[in-house]
């Protein structure tokens, strides 16, 4: 999880760190009014350490918002209906 080539390079714990903190910066603070908590530059530390349960979490999390909140509020600004096949 924190491995990367080189010291300019950032690991996978960097980019899943990165990727919550992008969900969270552009959707929940948007949609959901959510307080912007996010520190970026902890994301890119050279080093940065997540269990492989927490990075799995973090990525979970992630998608489940952006799969669950974006198709929704698009449809709530554009005053359409969600279809859901059945």
């Amino acid at each position: 999880m924190t491995w990367s080539p080189n010291k300019e390079s950032n690991s996978i714990a960097n980019l899943v760190a990165h990727i919550r903190g992008c969900v969270h910066s552009r959707i929940e603070t948007i949609f959901y009014d959510i307080a912007d908590s996010r520190d970026r530059d902890k994301e890119f530390e050279y080093g940065l350490k997540l269990s492989i349960e927490e990075a799995y979490n973090m990525t979970k999390e992630s998608f489940n918002i952006s799969n669950t909140s974006v198709p929704t509020q698009i449809c709530c600004y554009l005053n359409l209906s969600l279809i859901v096949p059945l």
